[in-house]
Formats: C-alpha cells, sequence, structure tokens
C-alpha cells in the first residue's frame, strides 16, 4: 500500500473534552474499489468473515467498526485540525494536496457530538425579581462529574457564585415552573429540551434577598437624671427592614414607684428603609402588589380541558360550530386573501386535532398543549374562599387559543381578576390602550401623559368610590409589573361575576 493510497482521520467525541481523540488509518483503494470525497470514507469497507477481500457497504461503515454508533451519524462533522470545517463532498486528493490526513499528525477530525457539552441556568430571587442576573453556562466534559442537578448545585455553592447560607434557600425549575429534584438526571432534562440553550435555561430559584440591608443597632440610653443608677441601662433594638418597629417602654410599670411624676410611656418609631414608590410612568416592582397569587399548574389545566370536553353539548355549543365552520373552510372562504390559521383534521372534536398556526414562528401546532396559570385576585376571595378555577374555566376555549397562537413564551398565563362592571372594564381597556400608546409614540407623549394622569385620578376616584376591589391602583400596578417583569404574550384582565367580559 502506497502513502498516497493511506488517509488519516481522528474521532473526537464530545463526551470526552479535552482527552487526546482516537486515530484511524482508512485506505482509499483496495481491489477495484476507491475512495473519492469525504463521504465515501463514511461508507468505509471492512473485511468479511467468510470472504478474505474487503468489500464496500453501503451504510455507515465507519459507525460499525467499533469506534462509533450509528445512532450518532447525525451528529457528525469534518473538520480540519485548526477548526476550519470540511464539506462531505471535499476531495480526497485534495486534501491530501493539502497536508490533510497524511499522517496521524494531520489528521482530519471527525467531531461526533455523542452528548451535550454545556448547560445553561440562571439565578432568579423570589423576593427580588426585578433584579438583572445572568445566564451562565457550564462545561460538561471539563473533567467534572454533572451526573444529577444535586452536583450542579454542589457546583454553583463551590464556585462561591452564592453565599454558603443560601444552600438550603435554593431549589432547582425549569421555564414552565416543573420543579427539578436534586437526584434529577443531566442528561434527561437534557433530553427533554431544558438548558440545552440560553434561551431554554434552567433556573436557580433563590429565596433570598439578592440586597441584604446591614443592620443597624440603635441604643437608647436613660440619662442619670430620670432612672436611679441601680436601673440605669441600654436598651438595643434592631430595626426590621420591611416594617416599622415600635419600642414601647413602659417607665411606670417598670419602676412606678421612682418615676410616678413622669410620663408613663415614650414611643420611638424606626424609619423604613426606602420602597421604590408607586408611579404611573415608570415600571412598577411587582412585589409591591397587594394582590394575592393563586397558581393552577399543567395537571390543574389537564384537568380542566377534560371537564370542559364533558360538559360540551355538541347540539347547541357555539365553539363546536366555530370550529366546524373551519373545517368546511368557511370562514376562509369569506375571507380568500387571509391564510388560514385555525385547522381541524377529520378526527373527533379534541384539542390534539386542532391545530393552530403561531404567529411567531408559523408553525401548525396543535391545541393540546397545557400551561400554568397565575391568577392575581383580592385577599377578600380567599377570604370568602372563592375558587379560582371556575374563573380559569369558563374562559378556557379562549385561554386554549390564545396559548395555542404562540409557540413560545406562553407556558405561563397570568390572569387578573376584578369586580369591575362592564362599563368599567372597558374603561380599563381604554386607559391601558392609551399606556401602550404613551409607551410607544414618539410626538405624542406630552399630550398623552395629560390624558393619563387625567385618566388615571377619574378611575381610581370612580371604582374607589363603587368600592371595587382590587382598587384601580392595584389593577395598574401589577398588570405593569408583570408585563415588565414576566414579559408574557397577553394578559387576562376578567371581571370575576362575568368572566366572559374579560379583556
Amino acid at each position: 500500500m502506497t502513502q498516497g493510497a493511506e488517509f488519516w482521520l481522528a474521532y473526537h467525541f464530545a463526551s470526552r473534552g479535552t482527552a487526546p481523540p482516537t486515530t484511524q488509518l482508512v485506505e482509499l483503494e483496495f481491489g477495484s474499489e476507491k475512495l473519492f470525497d469525504l463521504e465515501d470514507v463514511l461508507d468505509y469497507a471492512a473485511l468479511y468473515p467468510l470472504f478474505d477481500y474487503p468489500l464496500l457497504r453501503t451504510d455507515y461503515e465507519v459507525f460499525r467498526q467499533g469506534f462509533v454508533e450509528a445512532r450518532f451519524r447525525s451528529v457528525s462533522t469534518w473538520a480540519r485540525r485548526d477548526g476550519v470545517a470540511v464539506q462531505p463532498s471535499d476531495s480526497v486528493q485534495e486534501l491530501k494536496a493539502q497536508g490533510v490526513g497524511n499522517c496521524a499528525d494531520t489528521a482530519i477530525s471527525l467531531l461526533i457530538e455523542d452528548a451535550p457539552t454545556s448547560l445553561w441556568f440562571t439565578y432568579y430571587y423570589l423576593h427580588t425579581p426585578e433584579a438583572k442576573v445572568s445566564v451562565q453556562r457550564v462545561r460538561l466534559n471539563q473533567g467534572t462529574k454533572f451526573e444529577h442537578i444535586a452536583h450542579l448545585t454542589n457546583h454553583v455553592f463551590g464556585k462561591g457564585y452564592l453565599p454558603g447560607h443560601h444552600r438550603p434557600l435554593v431549589h432547582w425549575e425549569t421555564q414552565c415552573g416543573k420543579k427539578l429534584a436534586e437526584d434529577a438526571h443531566i442528561d434527561v432534562i437534557l433530553a427533554d429540551g431544558y438548558g440545552i440553550t440560553e434561551g431554554k435555561a434552567i433556573k436557580l430559584i433563590i429565596d433570598a434577598h439578592l440586597y441584604h440591608a446591614h443592620h443597624h443597632h440603635h441604643h437608647l440610653t436613660f440619662t442619670r437624671r430620670l432612672v436611679p443608677r441601680a436601673l440605669r441601662a441600654i436598651i438595643t433594638a434592631t430595626a426590621a427592614p420591611s416594617e416599622y418597629l415600635y419600642i414601647r417602654i413602659s417607665i411606670r410599670r417598670l419602676i412606678l414607684s421612682l418615676l410616678s411624676p413622669f410620663n408613663s410611656t415614650t414611643t420611638i418609631a424606626m424609619p423604613r428603609p426606602k420602597r421604590r414608590p408607586y408611579n404611573i410612568f415608570t415600571p412598577p416592582s411587582l412585589s409591591s402588589s397587594e394582590l394575592i397569587c393563586t397558581t393552577l399548574d399543567h395537571d390543574s389545566t389537564d384537568m380542566l380541558i377534560d371537564k370542559w370536553l364533558e360538559h360540551r353539548s355538541p347540539g347547541h355549543d357555539a365553539y363546536h360550530d366555530w370550529f366546524r365552520d373551519l373545517r368546511t373552510r368557511k370562514h376562509a372562504a369569506q375571507n380568500p386573501n387571509k391564510k388560514q390559521i385555525i385547522a381541524w383534521n377529520k378526527g373527533e372534536f379534541v384539542p390534539e386535532n386542532v391545530f393552530c398556526r403561531t404567529i411567531d414562528t408559523g408553525r401548525l401546532i396543535p391545541l393540546d398543549r397545557t400551561w400554568t396559570t397565575h391568577v392575581y385576585h383580592h385577599k377578600t376571595m380567599s377570604e370568602r374562599k372563592l375558587s379560582m378555577m371556575p374563573v380559569v374555566f369558563t374562559m378556557l376555549p379562549e385561554l386554549m387559543l390564545l396559548r395555542g397562537m404562540h409557540d413560545g413564551g406562553c407556558d405561563d398565563i397570568y390572569i387578573i381578576v376584578t369586580d369591575l362592571k362592564r362599563q368599567e372594564m372597558d374603561d380599563v381597556t381604554a386607559y391601558f390602550e392609551l399606556v401602550t400608546e404613551y409607551s410607544v409614540s414618539r410626538t405624542r407623549r406630552n399630550s398623552i401623559e395629560q390624558q393619563i394622569q387625567y385618566e388615571h385620578m377619574r378611575l381610581k376616584h370612580t371604582l374607589a368610590k363603587q368600592r371595587r376591589l382590587p382598587c384601580f391602583p392595584q389593577i395598574d400596578l401589577t398588570l405593569r409589573a408583570i408585563l415588565f417583569e414576566k414579559r408574557p404574550r397577553f394578559i387576562a384582565v376578567l371581571i370575576h361575576a362575568a368572566p366572559k367580559n374579560a379583556r
């Protein structure tokens, strides 16, 4: 075998990281057969046990040699030693003329992505959700063991990315809110599509404040003139970071017989740390909202969809009739220039047989996709033990359609429940339309700002006079905070007594 008939390749497995690659010598000529390009190299011949001459197989013989499993064929690519990509159709002789593959030191690289090489995660502070945190990547093939989520947690604290006293206060979740146990396998999480890219990073939930205020000790000293020597003392109090701390010192109860001429009670108010004030023109913080959030998980959504299908009456169901008109393309006939958005195949009337074309990617995706619902409501609804399940149930078809219209970003749906009347809801909707126009306008901001101030004051006093709950400032604060911090594709504001009037 001449040197011109030899070609060297090196196997680079992603799972092996920086470990030295395995090289292999390939014969370019055998019998009457010859390998011309790199795709022919993948059809490399092997000696059959029953024959004493090589035969050229039509499948991926390189992957049958014992180096690589055939299932990794779709994730295998060629590259030079310097990292420059090489096309499978490139001529082997031309590559050899360029000095590629003539020996083991210049072997061409076959890159096999047999395992994910990185995991992406981000930090999320429950008490400081508006904090800007980074998305971080962990290399899985650098010698450090990452088999379970617990190994990733230990890595974060071992590197000092978080202080040690936060260790009992953290847990992991996916972007859709699914909790990840510490014993969960990282390869399973990556196979499910979580953590594979920056946009799908898993979240390290931290149940602690991002910024810790230093606790200042305030000393109150009773002077010699007020308190006898035997009772002279220093009283030390620590101010709470989020509320006023009142220290009531009853001198009469302590030294009634000695200080009877003096005032019996002294009150000292410790100042509360400054919080971001509520302003209708600046993004608010969701932590400032007084509304209670009730969360319905994916299982609850599945149950509601099943209940909706069970209680549907086919003969008198407006939704069924509307979808049936879609199947017969009645709507398409009325609007011939518009593209079909909703499609229903020949199956039964169930979500997996109804498809919606997404507005962000243009794909047809079945409506059989669940989500997590976050319902914000006034505390009186909890005191009256009013369930939020009926609220979501009554507008379930609309939520399914809105969810189906978006390929991404709708794993969480946000709803604000009010007790407004129909006209009041229209006025609130018009107000938020005005706020939206203000945020995008370039020429009319001054005039729109005056309108917003007037409408905000009018709605605030009108709804307060009618004793609406929650009050309008809380509706405004919560809605804009959700839009600013959670960035949902849509948000629903509805009336508890009449959800069909939702906006």
